[in-house]
Formats: C-alpha cells, structure tokens, sequence
C-alpha cells in the first residue's frame, strides 16, 4: 500500500489533479515508482489523464509508403528501417498503428531466390541436427523398444486379437460398467471402446495375444487405470 511509503494520499492526489503534475514527477517527489503512484490513484477513484508521447520524427513512414513498400514491394522491416534511417520498430509500430496486415514468415520468404551456397548451408545444417538426435543420440532414446512395440501393434496377429477381445468382451467397460458402443443421450457422443493388456505389452509379450489378458475399457477408466500405473506422464 501506498501508505506504507509514508505518502499523504491527499496531497499526492492534489498535486496530480490541481498541479497537474505527471506520473514521473510524483513518483520521484515521493520516491516510489510510477506504477505505485497509478495503482493508489485508480484505488482513489481519480481519473487518470491521457499519456502524452513525445514528439518524434515519423522519418516519412506514411500508410501510402508502408503499403507501397511493405505490402506491394514486399520489402522487410529491416529494409525499410535502413532506408529511412530509423530502427525496425519504428516501423512496427506505424505498421500496427495504420492497421496494415503484417506478413506471416511463410509469406515472407515466398518467392525469395537463395543462393547455391545458402541452400547447401541450409541442408548441411539440417543434416547435422537431425543425426544429432537420431537413434540412440536423442534424449528419449529407450533401446528402440518403442519402435518395437509400434511394429508388434500392427501386425495381423495384433488386429485379430483385438477383433476378438471386442466381440467376446466389447458390450460393457470391465471398469464402470458403462455400455460401450452407444450413443449419449446428452451430447451425441458415442462411447469409445479401448482394450488394454492386464500385464504389460511390452513386458510380456508371451501373452500379448492372450484373450485372458485383455479387458475392454472406455476411455475415461483407460486413462485413468495408466495414470495410475505411471505409464501416462
């Protein structure tokens, strides 16, 4: 609170609405900062004025030259900003006050020629990062044993299995109960129907294809039976 700084709110406001002092100026007399000195104002109810920028040079950046330039030339705010003689927010800025639809960085370099050497320096760069995280180089690297069981998931053996697990078990979640396969009443939707492996797939895999070791679930009692596993993060 702005009382802790043994400030006279009184004489704080007076100063702001009878001297029409700034902001700035009541936040060096009573050594705070200017942000204390606008939050007790609002707290006071005190309207505060209009903030008044500085006049700066507009270094010529009119709406027919920035739509000329930007838009139709497809110039960037660098290029602009050199040949005026002003720093790339300038341009920003005017760009944002006049409303002129900025470029994506997609549409930014469409129709850009690189040179031979730019685009070889592109692929080598490319190249280096991707064999920098590949394989046994990248952070998550387990062993392969998640392409593994990608793999084993998609094999006929797999599919039939499932096939069956849904037609002998697929009418109701093992969990909830809740019929599976049915339309809700409330939003439309239909239930999801997910089999899950009572003992993992991947630690198993003598009884990946095991009908005793698989149960139906809907999609809620799936997430939350791996959320309890810690095998979702």
């Amino acid at each position: 609170m702005m009382e802790s700084y043994g400030l006279d709110l009184k004489e704080v406001e007076r100063c702001y609405v009878d001297e029409l002092m700034s902001l700035s100026q009541l936040a060096k007399q009573f050594n705070v900062t200017v942000s204390t000195v606008r939050h007790r104002l609002r707290k006071m109810g005190v309207s505060l004025r209009p903030s008044i920028r500085h006049n700066t040079p507009d270094y010529g950046l009119t709406r027919e030259f920035l739509e000329r330039e930007y838009l139709q030339n497809k110039k960037t705010y660098k290029q602009i900003a050199d040949e005026r003689g002003c720093s790339e927010s300038n341009v920003w800025y005017k760009i944002k006050k006049f409303q002129i639809p900025a470029r994506t960085a997609s549409e930014a370099i469409k129709g850009v020629e690189f040179s031979v050497s730019h685009r070889e320096a592109l692929s080598k760069s490319h190249l280096a990062s991707t064999h920098k995280r590949a394989g046994a180089a990248n952070p998550n690297w387990r062993g392969g044993v998640a392409t593994e069981n990608y793999l084993a998931r998609r094999t006929n053996e797999f599919i039939n299995w499932r096939r069956k697990v849904l037609r002998h078990k697929g009418k109701v979640c093992s969990a909830c109960g809740k019929g599976l396969g049915e339309r809700c009443p409330c939003c439309g939707r239909i239930t999801d129907k997910h089999v899950h492996h009572v003992r993992e797939f991947s630690e198993n895999p003598d009884l990946r294809y095991s009908l005793d070791n698989a149960v139906v679930l809907c999609e809620s009692c799936h997430q939350r039976l791996h959320k309890k596993q810690g095998l979702y993060r």
